[in-house]
Parts: structure tokens; C-alpha cells; sequence
């Protein structure tokens, strides 16, 4: 009976530590799917996607996550001529703060403290791993989009994954703000190979797509984190 009840404990042990291992708790009780908050208090839900923690919204911060703020410039001519950090809103409109979040230039990606501390902007490499984890290029885009938001939604979009990804737009160097209602261009933290004036981004509109583009680093766009 004796030998019953140890080799019943030492069962449940293994299978505790099991469990743990194969947890997301950061060793303070934090685990994916719990939420997360910025320097500025605004606070983010969490999914894990295969082997990945990701922010379910955009970043709505105003301040790096040691406290610094980040200048919001509203003058489109000044935005252009930029090589330091900004943020604005899509039209320079607060109201679409909650449910879009705010548009980065890249300089404010390069810092590498715009996420909240244990998190960061993605690498290019890092979005070609969720994009495989949702079936490849010609149909992640399906899993990542929310069901509402779009300008046909909710056709090509599922959210199976629970990315929650919104059509947020982007601000444009040359010509202002566009895209909002039908493209979503999130940023990397990758520069481009053959030029160094461009970044990496993934980009999905409204079909079933989900691939990578690049861009030049004064255009203004929306971020996501993912945990270290």
C-alpha cells in the first residue's frame, strides 16, 4: 500500500512539473492570454499562436517603456522630413486611438523600447513564423483579420487565430493617410537587405493574404509585440 501511494505522488510530481514546463508563466505567475500594460497605462490582451505570444491590438503608446516621450507630430511636411521618433493617429484623429491604436515611424521601432519591457517588435523572421503557423502566405491573412472592421467584412476573414488583425491604414510620406477600412501594413523591426532607407512589413488586405512588403522608414505605421 505503502509503494502504491509513492509511486502515486511521485506520478503526480512529474506531471505537475510537466505542466509547468510546458507553460507561458514568466516565473511571476504571468501566462499568454493574460494582459499586459504600457508606460502611457494602456493596457493589451495576449494570445499565443504556436509557440508565440502576441499583443491582440495595436500599440497605443505615446512613451518607450522607460517613461520617455515619444513626439506626436501632427504637420504632414515635418512628418516627411523626420529621421527621429513620432507617432500620430490616422488623420490626426484621436478617435480612432481605441480600436486602431497609433502609427509609428520606424526611428521610434529602432529604439527598441516602444513595447512594454519583455516584449518587442517583431522581426520579419518572427511574422514568417506566425504566417506559417496559419497555413502559409495565401491564407494566414484569413486566420489573422478580425471578423468586423473591414470594408467587406465579414468575407476573407475568420480570426481563427485570434490575432484580432484591424484594417488600421498607414500615414503615407507623401500623401497623407490612406488604407483605413481595407489595409492592414504592420511593421518589423527589419531593415532591408539592399536598402537601407526601407523596412520589412507584413501586409494584408482584403483577401486571404498575408505577405511581406517593405517600406521606407518615415512612414507612419501601426506595431504589434510579441514576447521575448
Amino acid at each position: 500500500m505503502r509503494n502504491s501511494q509513492l509511486k502515486l505522488s511521485l506520478a503526480m510530481m512529474v506531471l505537475t512539473l510537466l505542466i509547468s514546463c510546458g507553460s507561458d508563466d514568466d516565473g511571476g505567475g504571468w501566462k499568454c492570454g493574460d494582459n499586459i500594460t504600457d508606460a502611457d497605462g494602456n493596457i493589451y490582451s495576449t494570445v499565443k499562436i504556436g509557440d508565440q505570444c502576441w499583443t491582440v491590438t495595436n500599440l497605443n503608446t505615446s512613451k518607450f517603456n522607460d517613461g520617455t516621450d515619444i513626439p506626436n507630430v501632427t504637420d504632414q511636411e515635418a512628418w516627411g522630413d523626420l529621421d527621429t521618433p513620432a507617432w500620430s493617429y490616422y488623420n490626426n484623429d484621436a478617435s480612432f486611438g481605441s480600436i486602431h491604436g497609433k502609427l509609428y515611424n520606424w526611428y521610434t521601432i529602432e529604439t527598441g523600447n516602444l513595447c512594454p519591457e519583455g516584449w518587442h517588435v517583431p522581426s520579419i523572421s518572427e511574422w514568417d513564423v506566425l504566417v506559417d503557423e496559419l497555413g502559409g502566405t495565401s491564407v494566414a491573412g484569413e486566420a489573422m483579420k478580425s471578423i468586423s472592421g473591414w470594408d467587406n467584412s465579414p468575407e476573407n476573414a475568420t480570426n481563427s487565430s485570434g490575432f484580432s488583425l484591424m484594417p488600421s491604414g498607414n500615414r503615407d510620406t507623401w500623401s497623407s493617410f490612406l488604407g483605413l477600412g481595407e489595409d492592414a501594413w504592420v511593421y518589423s523591426s527589419t531593415e532591408n537587405e539592399d536598402d537601407a532607407t526601407k523596412v520589412e512589413l507584413i501586409h494584408v488586405d482584403l483577401g486571404t493574404e498575408a505577405t511581406t512588403l517593405m517600406t521606407i522608414k518615415t512612414d507612419g505605421l501601426p506595431c504589434r509585440c510579441v514576447k521575448d
